[in-house]
């Protein structure tokens, strides 16, 4: 068992062996916009012009630590700028002490490691206008990063908050939400053109329209790939066949290889 498809090939072209990728899900009953079965037509009916950016997660040297900066640096010019735009970090303590002081003197950005409920940390999320991912760039953290699966990807998909990703292509979290469509993504981070993008990324975000269309898209597909029940149940199939055991009738939705 593998984290995403990207590491089942990479692995499978190494090892010469089939390998299965699973990455984490959501349980729907804790989100509130798949709590009914037409819960997407109401996503963001709240939404307002202007960003309220959030992230939540490690900032880590060799993984995101300077992207999320580079984010907030972009955020503090466009906040000096008169744009309504601003972003929130929260973090664990000792992610904060490592890496806090990257984002002392930038404008509109705020950085704490508060620990909340399981209910308050959904709530925090569906709270956003928009939710970050970010990858560094260099080759170290790319070789630590690019097969990974963001394991915070469900969740951000079934927030309700439109999705952002601040990465370079080849990582496998970057390129499975370019692919499908389901948030916006800036992967030019070492480009001239870089800041320009994600400047202007960051001002599309803006219109509530644009954060609804893909607040959208994001509910249908956690709703169909991303469902702990129905990754539980392939991961009950899967092992069921390994071990020579008939399948049950309700098992997981997913192909078995």
């Amino acid at each position: 068992l593998v984290i995403s498809q990207a590491m089942a090939d990479a692995f499978e072209a190494r090892y010469g062996h089939l390998f299965v990728p699973i990455a984490n899900g959501i349980d729907a009953k804790d989100w509130p916009l798949l709590s009914t079965p037409d819960s997407s037509d109401r996503a963001r009916s709240e939404s307002r012009a202007g960003l309220l950016l959030r992230y939540a997660g490690g900032l880590a040297p060799d993984m995101n630590a300077s992207a999320i900066q580079k984010v907030a640096q972009t955020i503090a010019r466009l906040s000096q700028a008169g744009y309504d735009i601003r972003f929130e970090i929260n973090t664990q303590p000792h992610w904060l002490a490592k890496s806090g002081a990257l984002f002392n003197g930038l404008s509109a950005t705020t950085v704490t490691a508060q620990k909340r409920s399981r209910t308050d940390y959904v709530d925090w999320l569906s709270g956003a206008d928009a939710l970050l991912i970010a990858y560094n760039s260099d080759p170290a953290s790319l070789r630590y990063v690019r097969y990974s699966m963001a394991n915070k990807l469900p969740e951000c998909l079934a927030s309700g908050a439109a999705l952002l990703v601040y990465g370079p292509r080849g990582v496998a979290t970057v390129d499975v939400v370019a692919e499908r469509g389901i948030g916006r993504v800036v992967a030019e981070t070492d480009s001239a053109n870089s800041d320009t993008a994600l400047e202007e990324t960051l001002i599309e975000l803006m219109v509530p329209d644009v954060r609804q269309a893909l607040s959208q898209r994001a509910i249908k597909v956690v709703r169909e790939d991303y469902d702990a029940r129905v990754i539980s149940g392939y991961l009950e199939t899967l092992l069921r066949k390994t071990a020579g055991k008939p399948a049950k009738e309700d098992g997981g939705a997913l192909d078995l290889p």
